[in-house]
């Protein structure tokens, strides 16, 4: 089997340590040896045992072929890969003598015009530092109103009865949630106009207070204020109608008793 030419080195596979290491260690070296002559050589001696000889014949078409592919991956290396046919290179050099060049009466800049730039250190040098004024102050604006927007929009909405009661001076700014967070709560179970009558009465009351803790004084007669009413309402019984007697249909009604 001299297919091969003599050489310096050859690949061993994994699946080749496998192989061998299955076997009993005194054939090892045996295999071994027969596939080191082999995979420099290219020859297979005829005195080896038949496991060494049937091992040996099922790696070398894997020993071959990977020979091959170098060789021929040499051999492609000194001639610089695959020539040029002839009428490649004539057309490739006809089309770059017929190109036209786009960009010779165009300037990339105006050169009458100083730039604005040419002093000024650029801090991150993957970004242009040719941005109009104007471009940045559109820019500027724009990122303003988004973070505007954002803002008012993570922002909570009052409820109506707070925004009225700001409005009348009748609150605090640093009140306002306090008394947005109450009005919310019991707006749930009662009546949105009695909660504004009563927050504006005791807050008009609380005017000539001088209070040290104002929300404290405002929550206890809020809730003392309302739940006194609900009481009342709860107490309050309507009168039962009376439905009047029919006289004439009581009387036909005694016949069939």
């Amino acid at each position: 089997m001299g297919n091969i030419q003599k050489k310096d080195g050859f690949i061993f596979y994994k699946s080749f340590y496998d192989s061998i290491n299955a076997l009993d260690e005194s054939m090892q070296l045996e295999v071994y040896q027969a596939l080191a002559e082999y995979g420099l050589t290219g020859e297979m001696r005829d005195d080896l045992s038949p496991i060494t000889k049937a091992l040996l014949t099922a790696m070398i078409p894997t020993i071959d072929n990977a020979n091959k592919r170098y060789v021929a991956s040499v051999e492609n290396g000194k001639k610089g890969g695959r020539p040029k046919k002839a009428k490649e290179v004539v057309q490739e050099i006809k089309e770059n003598l017929e190109e036209p060049s786009h960009n010779l009466e165009k300037p990339k800049q105006n050169l009458n015009k100083p730039s604005n730039n040419l002093n000024e250190p650029n801090p991150n040098p993957y970004v242009s530092v040719s941005v109009s004024v104007s471009d940045t102050d559109t820019l500027i604006k724009d990122k303003k109103i988004k973070e505007k927007d954002k803002t008012e929009e993570q922002a909570p909405r009052l409820n109506y009865i707070t925004e009225y009661l700001l409005k009348k001076d009748l609150i605090l700014e640093d009140e306002v949630s306090f008394v947005d967070d109450i009005i919310n709560t019991y707006q749930q179970s009662f009546n949105g106009i009695d909660i504004k009558c009563k927050c504006e009465y005791i807050l008009q009351k609380m005017k000539a207070k001088n209070l040290k803790n104002r929300m404290n004084y405002f929550k206890s007669a809020f809730e003392k204020n309302i739940y006194q009413d609900f009481q009342k309402e709860s107490e309050y019984v309507a009168p039962v109608e009376k439905i009047p007697i029919d006289r004439e249909a009581l009387s036909m009604l005694e016949k069939y008793d």
